[in-house]
């Protein structure tokens, strides 16, 4: 193995309500140093929107908008749900070691959903905490 610790990815929180229902936010496989099938799923997503993937290095577990932002917003990456309200984001993993030991809290925030409350109307996931490993 290239790293001397363990791959893993914790769920962590609730989400917050849309349309569709609570979108949820979950992994295929673990992000393994190296792999090529590491996957961030969305599901119960607002069908045909924009879901904006928000990354962070630290957690911060703040409130925002009547649900909770879990990570530091370092890294914000516009995409779009399907038309099932699906969207599967592949994170291949090279073997490079300077990978092993990363963290990185993610989460989805679905902007403009009717069924949601707040004043930006964001339906939300749940959050998952991953670290890169063997």
């Amino acid at each position: 193995p290239v790293c001397g610790a363990p791959a893993s990815a914790t769920p962590l929180g609730s989400g917050k309500a849309g349309q569709a229902g609570v979108p949820v936010l979950t992994t295929s496989n673990l992000p393994i140093v190296p792999s090529g099938d590491f996957t961030l799923e969305l599901s119960n997503a607002l069908p045909l929107a924009p879901a904006y993937l928000i990354v962070g290095f630290s957690l911060l577990g703040a409130p925002f908008d009547q649900g909770t932002m879990y990570p530091s917003p370092d890294v914000i990456l516009g995409l779009a749900a399907d038309a099932g309200g699906d969207l599967s984001v592949p994170l291949p993993l090279n073997p490079d070691p300077a990978f092993c030991g990363l963290d990185i809290w993610w989460q989805f925030m679905i902007p403009n959903d009717p069924g949601a409350s707040g004043g930006k109307q964001t339906s939300q996931t749940n959050a998952i905490h991953t670290v890169a490993g063997s």
